[in-house]
């Protein structure tokens, strides 16, 4: 391709020079102002932030102040409350005051003559029983001041006190002397101070004397024993199983006491229940064996042998069982007559160790069994048959007549 030079005048090239000039001069300025547009553009957000922001307190403010209102309408409500209720505290305690008021003044009179029969009552009792502290005694004094005080109610506690210490006599005076005044503040206190100095030592006595008053034997009423030992042997033994339990079976006869052997470890109640048991149950056997025995209509015969006409020597060795047993004045020991008493400790000489061991390698003629006499047997008796006299003649035979 051939390059064609152009060709420029002078004026059109001078004319171009101006025109690019302006044109220059034309961008140059609209710079100027997209420059100025952008400063005001951001100067105009930055006080849109300016105004969001004071928009946000101002919100942040009315919702504080909005809390503040509330705050305070609940205070003025509570406040009117309260003063309601105080207005009606006020109303009542002026209708208390005033109802008060008309007490004291219907009442003046009968305070005074309160106080005039007190002193009337005073002076009327004038002394009470003296006590010097013998605890023997202290139940019946006792008793005897509070029904002087339940005769005249209109005595005042200081005035039940006054009589009182001014009974004291002896050692009982050295007791108060040396009491707390705690103890003594008041004519209950009193009491109860008294009570616990002199009341359980006659408690406890009378406790000893009503065990030791009490036995149970086979003809015992096995309720009406417990019931009557029981709590004296609760107030000595309080919860010392060993100590009831021993004092319970000192009361029982022996004949009883050997079938209930002590267990290890045993509550007295659980002690007192077998107890029970055994009793019910010998005395039910007991009972039956004598309704039976009451019953039979037959007699027991004993049947001597004559043996070389000594018949008089061998019947004298026999006796009926429904004998009737004379007199201790006229009655005539006959030589010849078995022991018809029951084998036990108080018709032998053994000692009482070597009695048990006899007993215990015996046997019952009555049941058969081993450990006990036929004297202690429950079981109902066997009774003896009836038999005729044998002869033995000389020929060797027998012949019953």
């Amino acid at each position: 391709m051939s390059l064609n030079p152009i060709h420029l005048t002078a004026e059109q090239l001078s004319n171009a020079e101006a025109l690019l000039s302006s044109k220059e001069s034309e961008i140059t300025e609209l710079r100027n102002q997209i420059i100025q547009g952008e400063s005001q553009f951001q100067s105009a957000a930055e006080e849109h932030q300016d105004v969001l922001a004071k928009l946000d307190n101002l919100r942040e403010l009315l919702g504080a102040e909005s809390k503040n209102n509330a705050d305070l309408v609940m205070q003025m409500t509570v406040m009117e409350n309260n003063m309601l209720k105080r207005e009606m505290e006020l109303v009542k305690l002026k209708a208390e005051l005033y109802e008060k008021i008309s007490i004291l003044q219907s009442g003046s009179a009968s305070n005074g003559s309160a106080v005039d029969s007190s002193n009337k009552a005073v002076k009327q009792i004038s002394r009470v029983p003296a006590f010097e502290g013998k605890a023997i005694a202290f139940n019946r004094w006792i008793n005897g001041i509070t029904e002087i005080f339940d005769n005249y109610p209109m005595l005042k506690d200081f005035q039940k006190r006054a009589l009182v210490v001014e009974a004291l006599k002896g050692s009982a005076r050295d007791w108060y002397d040396a009491e707390p005044d705690s103890n003594v503040a008041n004519w209950c206190n009193f009491k109860e101070a008294l009570n616990r100095q002199y009341g359980s030592l006659e408690s406890t006595d009378l406790a000893l004397e009503r065990i030791d008053t009490l036995k149970l034997t086979m003809k015992s009423d096995f309720n009406s024993f417990i019931q009557q030992i029981r709590p004296s042997i609760k107030l000595i033994a309080n919860d010392n199983n060993t100590l009831a339990i021993a004092m319970l079976r000192k009361q029982v006869d022996p004949d009883i006491r050997k079938y209930v052997p002590k267990v290890a470890n045993e509550s007295f109640e659980e002690h007192e229940m077998r107890l029970k048991a055994h009793m019910h149950d010998s005395q039910a056997k007991f009972t039956s064996y004598s309704s039976r025995s009451n019953n039979m209509d037959i007699d027991v015969i004993s049947a001597p042998i004559q043996v070389d006409n000594n018949y008089a020597i061998a019947a004298a060795q026999y006796s009926p069982f429904n004998r009737h047993r004379q007199p201790a004045n006229n009655y005539q020991k006959n030589p010849f007559q078995r022991s018809r008493q029951s084998h036990n400790r108080e018709n032998t000489t053994m000692t009482k160790e070597q009695f048990d061991e006899y007993v215990k390698d015996s046997i019952c003629f009555n049941c058969g069994t081993k450990g006990h006499l036929r004297s202690s047997c429950f079981k109902p008796r066997k009774l003896s048959r009836a038999m005729n006299v044998a002869v033995i003649d000389e020929s060797g035979k027998d012949q019953a007549q």
